[in-house]
């Protein structure tokens, strides 16, 4: 006979196995208890990332703007030297937009002529940015940024001209805002303007000397700023940044030569920030940093009297001009392949000796 085994259960378990077995299954209905809607906090609605993001624009353009026109170190080692903090400690994700701040923050006192024209500037910059990334503007190209601190100083420009009381843009409406803050230096020039066609006379010798000086102090920046990078990315990722890289090469060239050549060695280092796909070699890079050089020159009555942005705006003109001529090359490049191959093979075929 077969033994069977019994198992013993405890109460718990039969109790569950009979009223799953004996017990119809009935349909209670659930009473659903509203629970309080989750509210999200007034100070994340108002420090939104989109908020804070333009905050450090605004930041990057007033404290370049601080520097560059109430202490006077200028626009060359103001910027480099905010550049330089943001590349050893802001978070990575700020350090973009507090860097093109920057640019914006190094008009002269002409073209933003007061603190509180400073700040909105760098709102208008921080839209501007999204602007660029969203649409995905010239990426990869160097002077990008300041290309977009430009933009955004010429809607201000022209903002201030059309609405001169909005956001007391006007100088008279924010006199008070400044307080005891006076510009340390005053600028050379008396106006700003869109174009200035006085600034192209001069004689001759003049010209051509300002024209060398922007072409080689150009090439120095921009060589020095990629020298910098390669020598320091291999130590910390912040050192051999490009924005660290721009910093010191404000501050060094800032330091070492005239406001006139520091200039241009800072806008060569625009140049120097584009990506290896746009410049992927150094002959490519110096032919695009002596274009920069000559645009630049040519940039001479545009944008005039101390133009935030001008010096970028000439570089992504000389990468862009680079990167068309370069990528029309390479299509007729590829397009002349197939004839090349054709050319010689029958060129194999001809010379093919007797015997074969």
């Amino acid at each position: 006979l077969g033994r069977t085994r019994l198992v013993a259960s405890t109460p718990e378990v039969s109790s569950k196995a009979l009223s799953a077995v004996s017990a119809p299954a009935i349909d209670v209905p659930q009473t659903i208890v509203p629970t309080e809607e989750k509210k999200t906090p007034l100070l994340r609605k108002v420090f939104s990332p989109l908020f804070i993001r333009w905050s450090f624009v605004a930041a990057g353009c007033t404290s370049t703007w601080l520097l560059n026109n109430v202490f006077g170190l200028g626009p060359v080692i103001g910027c480099g030297s905010v550049l330089v903090f943001n590349a050893l400690f802001l978070p990575q994700h700020l350090i973009i937009p507090a860097t093109c701040g920057s640019f914006t923050g190094m008009a002269s006192d002409l073209v933003l002529p007061t603190i509180t024209a400073s700040i909105a500037a760098g709102y208008i910059c921080g839209y501007m940015l999204d602007l660029y990334n969203n649409q995905k503007w010239f990426n990869g190209c160097g002077g990008r940024l300041g290309m977009i601190a430009q933009s955004a100083c010429t809607v201000h420009f022209i903002a201030q001209k059309v609405f001169p009381s909005l956001l007391g843009f006007s100088v008279a409406a924010t006199a008070a805002s400044m307080g005891e803050i006076e510009p340390a230096v005053e600028s050379a020039t008396e106006t700003a303007a869109l174009v200035n066609l006085n600034a192209y006379v001069m004689e001759k010798a003049k010209a051509w000397s300002v024209l060398k000086t922007w072409v080689i102090f150009t090439m120095v920046g921009g060589f020095f700023m990629r020298l910098w990078q390669f020598v320091f990315k291999r130590t910390t990722a912040r050192l051999g940044s490009p924005v660290m890289s721009v910093g010191m090469t404000g501050v060094t060239m800032g330091l070492l030569f005239p406001p006139q050549a520091a200039a241009a060695a800072i806008g060569g280092s625009f140049c120097a920030m584009a990506s290896k796909d746009v410049l992927p070699t150094l002959r490519a890079l110096g032919l695009v940093l002596a274009f920069t050089g000559v645009w630049q020159f040519i940039f001479t009555g545009v944008l005039y009297g101390g133009w935030a942005g001008k010096l970028g705006t000439s570089a992504l003109v000389a990468n862009l001009i680079y990167r068309a001529v370069a990528n029309r090359r390479k299509r007729k490049q590829e397009a002349n392949k197939p004839f090349a191959e054709e050319s010689q093979a029958s060129y194999v075929t001809e010379r093919k000796p007797s015997y074969m």
